[in-house]
């Protein structure tokens, strides 16, 4: 159980830190904490994913269409359709991928 997330997981400048919460045959979930201007560039995944932002603001690209979410907003990223992930500012987020 994690009673705050955003505590499990520190910044560290000029980077993308993670660590994986859960994982099973399912799926996974990973916390992520990314430092301003950070970028996970854009791949796709047979699975759906969903991002679930706990602090800062991010640029959720899905299909080239840019998405702006901060804290407590939540986006799908639909399976198979090239997406993106740009930290505007410092932010911590939650990356659910289902199987």
């Amino acid at each position: 159980m994690f009673n705050n997330l955003p505590n499990e997981i520190n910044y560290q400048p000029n980077s993308i830190v993670s660590k994986i919460l859960a994982k099973n045959n399912s799926g996974n979930a990973t916390l992520f904490a990314m430092d301003e201007k950070e970028i996970i560039s854009e791949h796709t995944t047979p699975f759906l994913a969903m991002i679930y932002c706990l602090e800062g603001k991010l640029i959720v690209n899905i299909d080239k269409k840019p998405n702006q979410i901060c804290k407590e907003d939540f986006i799908l990223l639909p399976q198979n359709i090239s997406h993106a992930v740009e930290a505007i500012e410092k932010s911590k987020f939650i990356l659910m991928m289902l199987k």
